[in-house]
């Protein structure tokens, strides 16, 4: 048997080969590389972030970003390439320059970033406002009527129909939904709901779901759900997640079987926020409760799955225990949450 121990140019010669092997498996095997066991966090520092949204055509997650007392807020743009934040200079209007809200949705074969610029978090001097992820120099005012500002957190999604949906918080914590036929114009909004943090996802068979936490105090949150299936207009009586507790920032994500998984946070014995998730069906039947992160692990918000090119990226923002940092961390998963069995919709 051939010794390379007296050789010590032959040993270095196959020591970088084997890490040559190693990185280039990492770099070209889609398995690996859409799958990372573990989390980690992209920015750093005082601050809060806030949900994520997609673009397929940049590769990169949108996002806001404020200070500590919500005095002020940018959205930031990260590249999956190379994950390193950049601040957008977007189009604003009048003296608005609290920049929030943004959401990413594919229209009329174009995405476009939909986003609110506001006087303050507070208040409803605010406009909403949408740009071609192509050219987001080129933004247009949004016509939705009523009153909003930054805080309605609002979210736009695409619906199956083809059209437009708008969930967001408005008043004393009425929560509505408004639909767009054409991307620029939302109808008359409608009232389903008293909470907060709304979100909303369409199943396959064209059932629109909204997902939201309400409670008696901001420590005695319930995850609660509604599904229409009149694209909005009229909404079903209100359902429970199955997990019970204080539970906050429900995120409804499509599965492949056109079912909906529900991602969210709940506090465990420690008072951190550790991450879930289940299936639901149009008919509001759950699958089984998953833990995805314990409270041990993470203090974890606004969690946030995208299914990429390169897998199903879980985003979430990672608290510190004095609330004095909350900063966007991402997490590739394996798979979807289990199936969803046939069951009794749990309703209140």
């Amino acid at each position: 048997m051939l010794s390379v121990a007296g050789h010590p140019l032959l040993c270095k010669a196959l020591f970088m080969f084997a890490v040559t092997l190693v990185l280039a498996i990492r770099l070209f095997s889609p398995a690996v590389r859409a799958v990372e066991p573990e989390w980690q966090s992209v920015e750093q520092g005082q601050g809060q972030d806030f949900v994520t949204a997609f673009s397929h055509q940049q590769q990169s997650l949108f996002y806001g970003r404020s200070d500590l007392e919500v005095s002020f807020s940018i959205i930031r743009q990260l590249a999956l390439a190379n994950r390193q934040p950049e601040t957008l200079a977007l189009t604003t209007t009048a003296d608005y320059d609290f920049v929030s809200s943004p959401s990413v949705v594919e229209f009329e074969g174009q995405e476009f970033l939909y986003y609110m610029v506001s006087a303050r978090f507070w208040g409803t001097q605010a406009q909403w406002l949408r740009a071609p992820v192509a050219n987001l120099k080129a933004a247009e005012p949004v016509v939705l009527p009523g009153n909003y500002g930054a805080y309605s957190i609002a979210r736009v999604v695409a619906l199956q129909d083809g059209s437009l949906g708008m969930v967001y918080r408005a008043g004393r914590s009425q929560l509505f939904f408004s639909r767009s036929q054409d991307g620029i114009t939302f109808g008359e909004p409608v009232q389903f709901a008293v909470g907060t943090m709304p979100a909303s996802a369409s199943f396959a068979d064209g059932t629109v779901l909204v997902s939201y936490q309400n409670g008696p105090s901001i420590t005695e949150m319930g995850g609660r759900l509604q599904v229409s299936s009149d694209q909005g207009h009229s909404w079903s009586d209100m359902a429970s997640l199955p997990q019970q507790g204080d539970i906050h920032d429900l995120s409804p994500v499509k599965r492949l079987d056109g079912n909906l998984d529900i991602y969210y946070s709940a506090k465990g014995e420690n008072q951190r926020l550790g991450l879930y998730r289940t299936c639901v069906t149009p008919e509001l039947t759950f699958g089984s409760v998953e833990e995805l992160l314990s409270s041990e692990q993470v203090h974890a918000a606004k969690s946030t799955v995208h299914h990429t090119s390169q897998g199903l990226l879980l985003t979430f923002i990672q608290q510190t225990d004095d609330l004095q940092e909350g900063n966007l961390s991402l997490m590739w998963l394996e798979r979807e949450a289990p199936t969803c069995p046939e069951s009794v919709a749990v309703a209140e």
